[in-house]
């Protein structure tokens, strides 16, 4: 399965193209990284007919877009001790990225609640020092237990 699903920034204006069979394309590139500590990546990006048509009219450099397509490689290049082939993403679905920053407080209010609540329940919690030294008794273990088998 050739799949590839992208959060980035347009790098540059998508440029705006036809084929010698009057096809609409466009090609861009993407920024988009791991996280904040790797190394951005450029990632070229191409698109044809209706989707071409709505990059070219909708995005420009800067903006922020998701991105659903897949690999395909291009052109080998062939030099004296090895041979590079280069890589891009062929386009399919492309839309404005906008983060839902609902989510985000929803996750930070849901979390401090959780975190509230077991604050509360520990706190009504007593325990008797004398239980807690006690030890199990060896023939509570059974010998055959590895430690890892769930009881059933």
């Amino acid at each position: 399965m050739n799949k590839a699903f992208l959060i980035g920034k347009l790098v540059n204006d998508p440029y705006k193209g036809t084929s010698s069979y009057g096809q609409e394309y466009s090609k861009f590139t993407v920024l988009t990284s791991y996280d904040l500590e790797t190394k951005p990546q450029y990632l070229p990006c191409s698109s044809w007919a209706k989707t071409a048509s709505f990059i070219n009219n909708n995005f420009k450099k800067g903006d922020l877009v998701e991105i659903e397509g897949y690999f395909v490689k291009g052109k080998n290049y062939v030099l004296p001790d090895k041979t590079i082939s280069d890589y891009f993403i062929n386009v399919s679905k492309i839309k404005p990225f906008k983060p839902d920053v609902s989510s985000f407080l929803q996750d930070f209010v849901t979390k401090n609640q959780i975190e509230q609540t077991v604050v509360e329940d520990f706190s009504n919690t007593s325990i008797d020092i004398e239980d807690s030294k006690s030890s199990p008794s060896e023939t509570s273990i059974p010998d055959e237990d590895d430690g890892l088998s769930w009881p059933t």
